[in-house]
């Protein structure tokens, strides 16, 4: 176990001072953003810091990366783990946010560009982690780029650990990603935009790794869960109520992996330049995550009804406990400030009576992400403004307009939905 007082070790390859020229390559593009998320943040944090870990498809080498002329282009966030020293504070949201920006204009200095996403935790945070998709890749993929050895400070456990919640939880995440890009989208789109058809892509990789935790056969890495999730489809075993065609999903899956890992090529069932073909395989993805999403709550909440997806939802939700609903929110309050932000404690108190902030998002989300088809097809802008009218968008912890989500346009529903998933949920577990 690591202590505040061991010596830096040396940084890797990845980490040193980076080149001031353009990238040439995939791999030296990653080479660059690692070297400059380290510069910048041991420059920022100084003594404070304890290490910088990479975390994400990079750390298992399975970033997607594009050149278009002399720009290159990472698909997807690059993530890392700000680890501080436990006397130290950690840093202000808008710091981070700041540091995230840096980072990400002097990547575009050299050709380039690349979403970062930046966590900040103490050494304990790491040794307190449960059993989780999030903290098994960490354990087993997470790469020290600067500082102290500090994977080795979490607990040790089997996937079969992982919670089933877990794995619904990112099968959510992944429909707000998506929910986000789709507002481009108009009735009068007839191919797929590439931010659209990449979040798509990357649901059907993620309603696989949902899928795999639920059928007992979750892997650590893109690859192995698309080899195995082809093994499963004709031993349907502990998935077999699943309601998904499961050779087809399973066929989907592994393509959309493919796809991934290659960063080139087509999907089996759409033409060449899939990525800007029609809107069939969006639907059918939408329609997939229904389904998968349905299905899981079914498990997670020993429900056989056949009940809406609200009140699926709504029977989740009361089957949270009170400490986790208020620890939620209590992560809310530090988050916006104990004064700035005293006017909305009475109904913060109120909606943690319920549920926490988490599946409030989440609630919204799944509203409006399984009406996206017919929103979206809408004839005239009045039809199309009208949409979901459930009392959830309500629930949204803030709203940046200062209306009620219900009484918006779907488009900017999705904007507030999605500016709270990051601002609330990610980087937290509550």
């Amino acid at each position: 176990m690591a202590s505040e007082t061991e010596p830096k070790r040396e940084a890797s390859p990845e980490a040193r001072p980076a080149d001031v020229g353009p990238v040439g390559s995939h791999t030296s593009a990653q080479s660059a953003i690692c070297q400059t998320t380290v510069e910048l943040g041991v420059a920022k944090y100084a003594d404070s810091l304890k290490a910088i870990v990479l975390t994400g498809s990079l750390s298992r080498k399975e970033g997607t990366f594009s050149r278009d002329g002399g720009l290159w282009t990472l698909s997807g966030d690059a993530e890392f783990l700000l680890v501080f020293r436990e006397t130290a504070p950690l840093p202000l949201f808008e710091d981070l946010l700041a540091l995230q920006t840096a980072i990400e204009s002097k990547l575009l200095e050299r050709s380039l560009k690349c979403r970062i996403s930046l966590a900040s935790v103490h050494p304990n945070y790491l040794r307190q982690l449960r059993p989780h998709i999030f903290a098994f890749e960490l354990f087993t993929h997470g790469y020290v780029l600067w500082g102290d050895p500090v994977i080795s400070l979490i607990p040790a456990f089997p996937a079969m650990a992982i919670p089933l919640e877990d794995a619904w939880r990112l099968l959510c995440n992944r429909m707000i990603e998506l929910l986000e890009a789709c507002v481009v989208l108009t009735n009068k789109s007839r191919d797929l935009p590439k931010e659209v058809f990449y979040q798509t892509v990357k649901l059907y990789i993620d309603m696989g790794t949902s899928f795999l935790v639920f059928a007992g056969g979750y892997e650590s890495t893109y690859a192995s869960r698309a080899e195995r999730i082809g093994l499963l489809k004709s031993e349907r075993g502990a998935a077999d109520s699943c309601p998904l065609d499961l050779a087809q999903f399973a066929e989907r899956v592994m393509a959309c992996t493919q796809y991934k890992l290659s960063g080139t090529g087509e999907l089996p069932w759409m033409g060449r330049n899939c990525e800007h073909d029609n809107l069939a395989f969006w639907q059918e993805a939408v329609a997939d995550a229904r389904s998968l999403w349905r299905w899981e709550l079914a498990q997670l909440t020993g429900i056989k009804e056949d009940l809406s997806d609200q009140k699926l939802m709504m029977r989740w939700m009361a089957q949270q406990s009170i400490d986790e609903c208020m620890r939620g929110w209590l992560f809310v309050l530090r988050r916006e400030g104990w004064q700035r932000s005293w006017r909305k404690w009475p109904g913060w108190i109120r909606q943690g009576l319920h549920a926490s902030p988490r599946y409030c998002v989440y609630a919204a989300a799944s509203e409006l992400f399984f009406q996206l088809p017919p929103l979206i097809s809408a004839a005239s802008r009045a039809t199309a403004r009208e949409g979901p009218t459930s009392e959830l968008f309500d629930w949204l912890p803030l709203t940046r307009t200062g209306l009620p989500a219900s009484a918006s346009d779907w488009r900017q529903r999705a904007s507030e939905i999605a500016w709270n998933y990051h601002r609330f949920l990610e980087g937290t577990r509550s």
